[in-house]
């Protein structure tokens, strides 16, 4: 009896190491696996360290975030939006890339090509999830306490062509135009870092003139989508306002800079029979010297001969098909 317990107690034991023995190398089979699927690749970061694949899926671990994180909005031609920022590499000539997915991108539009702060954390890699966006304090710090840290400068809206400075108080001429910023009606913009519905607008006061023509005084806005104000042959709009909106910090309107654009438009001269043409109500065809759209009366008015029924293919002899109607024209 005490032999057959024995015999038993060992068997037992047997089963168990070699449960134990075969689970191991289970185990080391499973794990060996998994690091075999993964790639060895390294993934820099925006601060300079380095992430690796890893997990099921073998993908890249999430960089670390610091504060937050400013550049230039740029985006591909599939429409992918990505922040623009200078290397921490010394010999780097391309500038690094954080790809950015927007929790609410309503108004991101207003900062592609621009400056832009960027707040929120990243989820795989250097994907960069932005939680809180908006114009850059004017000045922050790069890379993390522990590692590499620089303080830097905003970087600051180039001016392009058509584009001009102007301070409040003051007047500058740019192709023609006098340009100058009377006041700041309102600053409604989202302060950097704090998420906000939408990202708000300025509006300025600002006065137009040309050479030998009387001022006029205009509301011109500051914010995504808006439309240009007509002035003459001008149109005006406003391509950034600084400085930046700092949640607490008060901005006086001394402190204001607005940069416009401002685009002219060729004048055409029409001629003195154009000028009579349009002058009766008509409309001017330079090319084939014809004034449509007045009747027999005013074309003889203007020295013109008055055709009831010009062929509706006059301009194109050689059309293959031509509809069969009168058309009324003066011609000069």
């Amino acid at each position: 009896m005490n032999a057959n317990k024995t015999l038993s107690i060992i068997v037992t034991i047997t089963a168990v190491i070699i449960l134990v023995v075969a689970g191991g190398i289970r185990l080391k089979s499973v794990s060996s696996a998994n690091q075999n699927n993964c790639t060895e690749e390294a993934l820099m970061c925006p601060d300079g360290t380095s992430v690796v694949r890893s997990g099921l899926s073998c993908e890249f671990a999430a960089c670390p975030a610091q504060d937050f994180y400013i550049g230039t909005l740029s985006t591909s031609i599939d429409g992918d939006l990505s922040l623009s920022m200078q290397s921490l590499l010394p010999d780097a000539k391309e500038p690094y890339l954080i790809p950015l997915r927007f929790a609410d991108a309503r108004g991101v539009d207003a900062y592609v090509n621009r400056p832009i702060a960027v707040r929120g954390q990243f989820v795989v890699g250097n994907i960069f999830m932005v939680e809180t966006y908006g114009n850059p304090p004017n000045e922050v710090v790069v890379g993390t306490p522990s590692t590499n840290t620089t303080v830097v400068q905003t970087p600051t809206y180039t001016l392009g062509r058509g584009d001009v400075a102007v301070s409040v108080g003051q007047s500058k001429s740019i192709d023609g135009l006098v340009v100058e910023l009377e006041s700041i009606i309102g600053d409604s913009r989202c302060p950097v870092g704090v998420q906000c519905i939408q990202a708000g607008w300025v509006d300025a006061s600002v006065s137009l003139s040309t050479t030998g023509e009387t001022s006029k005084t205009v509301n011109i806005r500051y914010a995504a989508n808006t439309i240009p104000v007509k002035f003459g042959n001008y149109s005006v709009s406003i391509a950034d306002v600084t400085p930046a909106n700092i949640s607490g910090k008060a901005i006086s309107i001394a402190e204001y800079t607005v940069i416009f654009h401002v685009e002219k438009a060729p004048v055409v001269t029409a001629g003195a029979e154009g000028v009579k043409c349009t002058e009766s109500g008509g409309l001017w065809n330079a090319t084939h010297k014809e004034c449509g759209g007045i009747d027999a009366n005013k074309c003889s008015a203007i020295g013109g001969i008055f055709n009831e029924c010009g062929s509706a293919c006059r301009h194109n002899p050689n059309a293959e098909m031509c509809t069969l109607q009168c058309v009324q024209y003066c011609q000069m």
